[in-house]
């Protein structure tokens, strides 16, 4: 048997930190997707939540006027108990496609930048 030779080791270090290197750089999409869908559906629903307990400023008042205006994307959406429930459902799927396309469009570019290579 032959000693690996100093050259050997190095090729072999470098074949290794090349597939470590590989494996590290891609994200895995969907679970980008569930963590942003998590925080964007916990995001809606908390904020939903806040200013219907809070209730209007004055009698009158209209409870969240900036809020509402979620309505025009996400149909049905109110200010209310079931419109939390109904923006957390709206803002997990809005958050999930979002962080899935920023997962699937960052390892297309990593893969065309290590095939210029």
């Amino acid at each position: 048997m032959t000693q690996p030779t100093a050259v050997q080791d190095n090729q072999e270090d470098r074949r290794a930190d090349e597939l470590l290197m590989r494996a590290i750089r891609r994200i895995h999409s969907t679970i980008l997707g569930l963590v942003f869908g998590i925080l964007f559906g916990l995001l809606i629903f908390v904020a939903t939540a806040v200013l219907v307990v809070k209730g209007p400023w004055s009698p009158g008042d209209e409870v969240g006027p900036h809020l509402i205006l979620l309505s025009h994307f996400f149909p049905g959406y109110t200010v209310t108990w079931g419109g939390s429930f109904l923006g957390g459902f709206y803002g997990f799927v809005t958050g999930f496609l979002g962080g899935w396309l920023i997962g699937w469009v960052y390892n297309a570019l990593i893969t065309f930048k290590s095939r210029r290579r």
